[in-house]
């Protein structure tokens, strides 16, 4: 009884691994500016939920995903709307690569993206302001 239960402990661990679950985090720090420096922003998630507005440069902790299989996307936008751009999450080398050393299928399908460790997001995002006329 005690070594099928060793037995059944070590797959379901074994199960609920994956690598970009293990390496990679599901937020992150990102630091926002803008060209030039110093202009008002507002950050808006995919939603369309503002969670920033002020001046940059920020350091932001964004969370890289939306839900199941869905990565994050954020608009970055001055407040008047004359300049915006998309930040959006990829896919983490991790998840790509790393499932393929520790992780397997249910690394792929089922643990990396439910957790949101698929996805990742840049260290720093430069927004272009147009100049106002």
């Amino acid at each position: 009884m005690a070594r099928s239960l060793q037995i059944i402990s070590v797959f379901l661990l074994l199960t609920l691994t994956s690598c970009a679950s293990i390496i990679s985090d599901s937020s992150y720090a990102v630091t926002i500016d803008t060209a030039p420096s110093g202009e008002q922003i507002v950050v808006e998630n995919q939603a369309g939920r503002a969670i920033y507005s002020g001046a940059t440069p920020v350091t932001l902790t964004l969370k890289a995903w939306a839900g199941f299989f869905d990565g994050e996307s954020y608009m970055v936008r001055t407040p008047d709307g004359g300049s915006s751009s998309v930040l959006d999450s990829g896919v983490d080398n991790w998840y790509l690569f790393g499932n393929l050393l520790f992780g397997g299928l249910l690394g792929w399908f089922v643990v990396d993206p439910m957790t949101g460790a698929m996805f990742n997001l840049p260290e720093h995002f430069v927004l272009a302001v147009n100049p106002k006329t």
